[in-house]
């Protein structure tokens, strides 16, 4: 469980042996990056401007502006509007010509990204909506290894499990960059309450189990949250999270947990 950072006014300093979490609250306005619009590229205003939902706008706007407003700093101080992103086939962003890798989610009331050097790295929050019929997505999205697991629950650990073992393939596959596609059904994760958060096998060819390693995040009760990341060398040392709760030119952050 990583918990208790302390308060800063900006990024401290990304390494290759360290991955950088922050969230943010959606709900709160005196949270989020300053003059949001200034920080995104006109194709990006556009872009929000065409969404019919206004939530659906804001949330657009205030999660690219905040990873703008992140790249920057991790950058060297390249102006928010001017970092050239890219986006493949399956929706993935990145920064072109730059080792920075990175990932962005959102659900409910929390929008969440992820920073890293030169590995590979997915992260996924949701809302726990209620009134789904688990069972049924199970089968649709689960592998044969993890319905069996999840079928042995009692009722009352199953919608615990279910979300915990969504998020944790949903980071996995944003972390190969190819999403959903890649196919949910050819991969193991665990899911059992009490289980460390892991791979547990991959049937994706040229990958393996031990490429990976995931990690828990703590968005409260009404959220799961999780996050998956590369191993390469060197050996990663510490996921840093943070919560982002600055005003005008971003100061002030302030710290949230994970367990891995």
């Amino acid at each position: 469980m990583i918990s208790d950072w302390l308060c800063r006014c900006r990024p401290p300093e990304l390494t290759s042996d360290v991955i950088h979490v922050w969230r943010l609250d959606l709900e709160a306005p005196e949270a989020l990056p300053g003059d949001l619009t200034a920080l995104l590229t006109q194709a990006e205003s556009e872009r929000a401007r065409a969404f019919l939902s206004a939530r659906r706008r804001h949330e657009f706007t205030a999660l690219r502006a905040l990873l703008r407003r992140l790249l920057s700093y991790y950058l060297g101080g390249v102006a928010a509007n001017e970092i050239e992103l890219t986006e493949n086939r399956h929706g993935k962003l990145s920064v072109k010509n730059a080792e920075t890798q990175f990932n962005l989610s959102h659900s409910g009331r929390w929008g969440v990204l992820c920073f890293a050097l030169g590995r590979r790295v997915g992260v996924d929050v949701e809302l726990k909506s209620p009134g789904l019929d688990l069972s049924r997505l199970a089968q649709r999205v689960f592998s044969p290894r993890e319905i069996e697991r999840f079928e042995s629950l009692s009722a009352g650990e199953r919608k615990e499990a279910f979300f915990r073992a969504w998020t944790r393939k949903e980071a996995f596959v944003k972390a190969h960059g190819e999403g959903i596609s890649l196919g949910l059904k050819r991969f193991d994760v665990t899911l059992e309450p009490g289980r460390v958060a892991q791979l547990l096998a991959s049937r994706i060819p040229g990958d393996r189990s031990g490429n990976w390693q995931l990690a828990d995040l703590d968005f409260g009760l009404e959220h799961a949250a999780a996050l998956c990341v590369e191993r390469l060398p060197p050996p990663l040392r510490s996921i840093e999270c943070f919560e982002w709760d600055g005003v005008g030119d971003g100061d002030g952050i302030s710290s949230f947990s994970a367990s891995h």
